[in-house]
């Protein structure tokens, strides 16, 4: 595990996670923005965005002061449980799906870290 990583103590209904992102799989993918960062395929949708729009995938818009929760929310009443969790101010929330074979590559998200003031949380829906 990362050593600059800790595991919350949340539990989630794989059977709801799995309905709301098969009603998200609807909506088109756009590629990962950061290219450097990856090999094979990764992209994503939005569920929270600076505009609202799910097409819209960027982690960090320094122009914005707002973020929105996009249309797919009003949908996937499971993800918004989920998001409504957290008793926080959220920025962008997404799902990002990285294809067989693909992999992340080890990276740092300039502005947004701890030291930034931002907490980034990661919900496994499909691994293998």
């Amino acid at each position: 595990m990362n050593n600059n990583a800790i595991k919350l103590p949340f539990l989630f209904s794989e059977e709801l996670l799995l309905k709301d992102l098969k009603f998200c799989k609807n909506t088109r993918f756009i590629n990962h923005y950061s290219a450097e960062d990856y090999e094979g395929s990764w992209n994503s949708i939005s569920l929270r965005s600076s505009d609202g729009l799910a097409q819209n995938i960027k982690a960090f818009d320094p122009f914005s002061d707002s973020w929105i929760d996009t249309p797919l929310v009003k949908e996937c009443r499971y993800f918004k449980e989920i998001i409504d969790t957290f008793e926080c101010e959220k920025y962008a929330v997404r799902l990002l799906n990285l294809a067989p074979g693909s992999h992340v590559k080890e990276h740092t998200d300039h502005q947004l870290g701890y030291s930034d003031g931002i907490f980034r949380i990661h919900i496994p829906i499909m691994t293998p």
